[in-house]
């Protein structure tokens, strides 16, 4: 279905759906301050004179702070009849504790209000639009969670059967984390989560999957997962292919800086759903360890999801405190882990070295700063401090970047924030050989 993204701009005291959070007052204006064409569609001053009518008070746009729908007011055609309607994401001056989601019809040549429903949060973090049961008809997924506390996420499915959008609430779930996906290839989503419950001092973790009915839903099954983490930061998905299913990742925190990946898919001939790296002797996910913070990717770009494991370097650099890590890009399959390449990864201005593509051997890494850069000097060495200087990476503030002051450097990455370049110290690398081995880190 054909869906949109209403973006308006106004001048001070305007209406403004840029930012993350319901955290900064936006107030409601008369339109008649809203900019000209392109920026604004003057379709759209009649919803927000039936929205300003509506909420009788001043109200904050509430932006979703993840996934693809970014804007507090999403404009879809919710039920196949060629014409829009309208979500709008907000809090209240009177209670800024509570977000809520008002649903408006256009017909008539008018907007109009149909339902509003209060939400299980004062943030949104996602909302989706999708046809979970195949009947012609989009759901409403939004997901939920309470400012500065810790698993308090959640997610609700608004559904309707009617064309005049009298939507109702199917499920709220409270979880960690959720998505929606096809897992078993039928074409239609299901949604995907993890979930957790507190027995005495022991927390459990599972990873659910449920699919939707006519007018409910049903569990289809449901798998442990590590349960040791302080909470979820991102869920990816890859597309299946001949030789594997569909997989959803999801990056986890654990304590001490340290991450895991958990792996989910779903398998049709057992019809269960699978969490192959959660080994349940341990009680734990210990294949897929990193010290650092760092998410999953397809960092080779074929498609697949390559997870970062990590182990100490075994070459770091005697008399330092810094303590470097080989990180491997590995994808698991059903058997055994496959490796992709081997790389030192600088996750504070996010870029990784390939090793694989430096002729040397027992290299090893020093770390020097400063206010205005900071510089990897990656080094060859047989047993000691001292070695050949291979090239040296300078991360610079893009504030403070002088072009003339680096014109002898490699420039392998650019931003509003930081610029990266590499020198070049021995002879017989080149810039070509620089870019295939200094990367930007994927996210």
């Amino acid at each position: 279905m054909a869906k949109r993204i209403l973006k308006m701009l106004i001048p001070a005291l305007c209406i403004c759906i840029a930012f993350a959070s319901c955290s900064t007052p936006t107030l409601f204006v008369p339109v008649d301050s809203l900019l000209s064409p392109p920026l604004y569609n003057s379709r759209y001053e009649g919803l927000v004179r039936e929205f300003n009518e509506q909420t009788g008070s001043v109200a904050t746009f509430c932006n979703p702070s993840g996934g693809d729908n970014l804007s507090a007011i999403n404009v879809n055609d919710f039920d196949g009849d060629g014409k829009e309607e309208a979500v709008i994401l907000y809090t209240t001056a009177e209670d800024d504790t509570v977000a809520h989601m008002s649903v408006f019809d256009y017909f008539g040549n008018r907007w109009k209000f149909c339902v509003d429903f209060a939400g299980y949060g004062d943030k949104v973090t996602g909302i989706l639009f999708e046809d979970l049961n195949r009947d012609g008809y989009s759901e409403i997924i939004v997901n939920w969670n309470y400012s500065g506390i810790n698993n308090a996420g959640s997610f609700t499915v608004y559904s309707t059967k009617s064309m005049n959008m009298t939507f109702t609430e199917v499920t709220t779930v409270t979880c960690d984390i959720s998505c929606a996906v096809d897992m078993d290839g039928d074409s239609v989503k299901e949604i995907l989560y993890i979930t957790s419950e507190k027995n005495d001092s022991a927390i459990s973790r599972n990873a659910e999957l449920i699919k939707m009915g006519e007018s409910e839903f049903e569990l289809m099954g449901s798998v442990p997962v590590d349960p040791n983490v302080t909470g979820y930061v991102a869920c990816k998905s890859e597309k299946a292919n001949e030789k594997n299913p569909m997989k959803v990742y999801f990056d986890a925190n654990k304590s001490g800086g340290m991450m895991i990946t958990e792996t989910v898919y779903w398998n049709d001939e057992l019809q269960a759903l699978i969490a192959p790296l959660f080994n349940p002797e341990e009680g734990a996910n210990t294949a897929s360890v990193r010290y650092e913070p760092i998410n999953c990717a397809d960092i080779n770009n074929d498609g697949q999801i390559e997870i970062p494991v990590q182990v100490p370097y075994e070459n770091n650099n005697p008399g330092s405190d810094d303590v470097f890590y080989l990180t491997d890009w590995v994808y698991f399959d059903e058997a055994e882990p496959e490796y992709y390449v081997r790389t030192f990864v600088n996750t504070q201005d996010g870029y990784f070295i390939n090793i694989g593509s430096i002729n040397k051997s027992n290299l090893y890494v020093r770390e020097l700063g400063s206010s205005n850069w900071n510089s990897w000097i990656v080094c060859s060495a047989s047993r000691s401090i001292g070695g050949d200087v291979l090239f040296t990476i300078t991360s610079v503030p893009a504030e403070k970047y002088d072009a003339g002051k680096y014109s002898s450097y490699v420039t392998v990455m650019k931003n509003s924030d930081i610029v990266v370049c590499v020198r070049i110290n021995q002879e017989g690398t080149d810039e070509e050989t620089i870019r295939k081995t200094v990367m930007k880190l994927p996210s």
